[in-house]
């Protein structure tokens, strides 16, 4: 199977698969659906600047685009997951382009004290 960047992008951050079927993905068995080892496939990753290092320093939150994502498979709106999972991907490289600070992490988020807060 050849190395898709956004096939890469949407199965390993938002759990799309390349069927538009929302699954829970690691880099392991997506690694090896790619026949290659995790260390490569990271590194394949980090040349597209889709890997976990790069995506938590890009303000696109991935925690609310996956829960999306598994909210339209599990409605049964697949053509409207498809739709997302394409616009999902331009909204990253697009974010990416623009927002990525390696001196921010946009993952780094104490909910502790935002519930504290409510």
């Amino acid at each position: 199977m050849d190395f898709d960047p956004e096939k890469i992008f949407l199965a390993y951050c938002l759990g799309i698969d390349e069927n538009f079927r929302h699954r829970f993905t690691n880099l392991n068995s997506l690694a090896k659906k790619y026949n290659m080892s995790p260390e490569e496939l990271l590194d394949k990753m980090r040349e597209c600047r889709i890997d976990p290092a790069t995506v938590r320093h890009v303000d696109f939150n991935v925690a609310s685009r996956y829960a999306e994502a598994e909210e339209l498979a599990m409605e049964g709106r697949f053509e409207d997951l498809k739709s997302f999972a394409k616009k999902a991907y331009r909204d990253y490289l697009s974010a990416l382009s623009s927002t990525y600070d390696e001196k921010r992490d946009f993952e780094d988020v104490d909910y502790e004290k935002i519930l504290d807060d409510k």
